[in-house]
């Protein structure tokens, strides 16, 4: 426990300082937009950086910890010795604390990143959110132009961080199962029990969903080649 607390004190304490950092930044560019009579656009851009940070944040914490959890519930009730498990891991009884202590935090962590890695993405939802037509369509789709200026940027980022988010899910669930013995390699090749099975197939299946929808966003960059007659 002595070896956990001590990377996460550290993590606590750059977190702080960063937070700090930002708090004098914060101020000063609010004392800036209220010299210039703008205080109303900076309220808006914080506005729109806390709600993003709080909702990409609990979006990600609820997929990283619900499925870390359904994974540690649903792993076998009955413990049995491999002989021929390869990583050689430490027994359940072992690791079961670990998970339990470890679990949560490490959710809570990761969402904090994906919360304030979207808060800067502030601008491509307020593009998209006041976007207005161009009035011309495009060549190939017949879309509006203003879709590529401003909601094709925005759907991208969505598309990126959900990728992110269910990737992050399927590794910290096959994580679990790996300690529960739910997941086992062996030199036969892997071993799944029925309910892990499930659940990472439904998490495969989803992950391939939203692949069909990348590359329904890649047809938009057809647009864009340079490739034809005329670009």
């Amino acid at each position: 426990m002595r070896r956990i607390a001590v990377p996460a004190l550290l993590l606590a304490a750059v977190l702080i300082l960063a937070s700090a950092g930002g708090l004098v930044r914060l101020y000063t560019d609010w004392l800036w937009f209220q010299e210039v009579g703008f205080a109303a656009v900076f309220a808006t851009v914080l506005k729109t950086q806390v709600a993003l940070g709080l909702v990409f944040g609990l979006a990600f914490f609820l997929i990283l910890y619900a499925n870390a959890v359904l994974a540690r519930r649903l792993g076998p009730r009955d413990v049995l010795v491999v002989v021929d498990d390869s990583l050689g891991l430490p027994s359940r009884e072992i690791l079961e604390p670990y998970l339990r202590t470890l679990i949560l935090p490490a959710s809570l962590v990761l969402a904090i990143f994906a919360g304030w890695g979207a808060a800067g993405k502030w601008d491509l939802f307020l593009r998209a959110l006041n976007s207005i037509p161009f009035g011309t369509p495009d060549p190939l789709f017949g879309q509006d132009i203003g879709f590529y200026v401003f909601w094709l940027p925005l759907l991208k980022y969505l598309y990126g961080d959900g990728m992110v988010a269910l990737v992050l899910a399927v590794l910290a669930a096959a994580g679990v199962y790996l300690c529960n013995r739910g997941l086992l390699i062996s030199p036969r090749g892997p071993w799944l029990s029925p309910a892990a099975r499930r659940h990472l197939l439904a998490l495969a299946a989803l992950l391939l969903l939203l692949k069909a929808y990348g590359y329904r966003l890649d047809i938009y960059d057809l647009l864009y080649s340079q490739r034809g007659v005329a670009f």
